[in-house]
């Protein structure tokens, strides 16, 4: 990373491009959100390698450039068969304001089969500045089935972008859990 970035490059894309998972891996490790963009299409090709754990570090990198083909990649990521990739996809789309996003996370809060990523789906959707209503009515219907992990995402969700509607859903889901005193 001390290199100038003609150096890093030469250096850099030898590892990338290696047989090697351990050079394919620091050499993903080594990518800045910057640099990103010098190997762009090293990486959108590594979204697919045979290797999980490539994957999913090549998913994470991708979903730093926020463009089509790395929603296109964060797209395959998202029906992957390993649940990292599939968490490194959802966190990613987290960070893509495009309402197709936000749509993934809430079919990925509903359907993966991970309680665990189906809470950071849930998270990554409330990180977006931006989330329309029906987006999060879909959500709040999770109160009546998903896991006490995903309520609390749901909870957290409906209480960062609900509305006057949303809050009277908590209090009820709140009082229905609270019992007789």
């Amino acid at each position: 990373r001390a290199c100038d970035a003609e150096s890093s490059r030469a250096q850099v894309a030898p590892l990338l491009q290696s047989d090697s998972m351990q050079k394919i891996a620091f050499g993903l490790e080594t990518l800045s959100r910057e640099s990103v963009r010098d190997f762009s299409g090293i990486v959108m090709k590594l979204c697919g390698h045979k290797e999980s754990k490539i994957r999913k570090m090549a998913v994470e990198k991708a979903s730093l450039l926020d463009s089509g083909e790395s929603f296109e990649k964060l797209l395959g990521a998202v029906s992957d068969e390993e649940e990292g990739v599939r968490l490194a996809a959802y966190r990613g789309l987290g960070r893509m304001g495009n309402p197709a996003a936000r749509s993934l996370l809430i079919q990925a809060a509903q359907n993966d089969p991970v309680d665990w990523n189906r809470y950071e789906a849930l998270r990554a959707l409330s990180a977006h500045e931006t989330i329309e209503i029906g987006d999060i009515d879909r959500a709040a219907l999770l109160l009546e089935s998903g896991s006490d992990l995903v309520k609390t995402a749901i909870l957290d969700l409906l209480g960062a972008h609900g509305g006057q509607k949303h809050r009277q859903l908590i209090e009820e889901y709140a009082d229905a859990r609270s019992g007789p005193v």
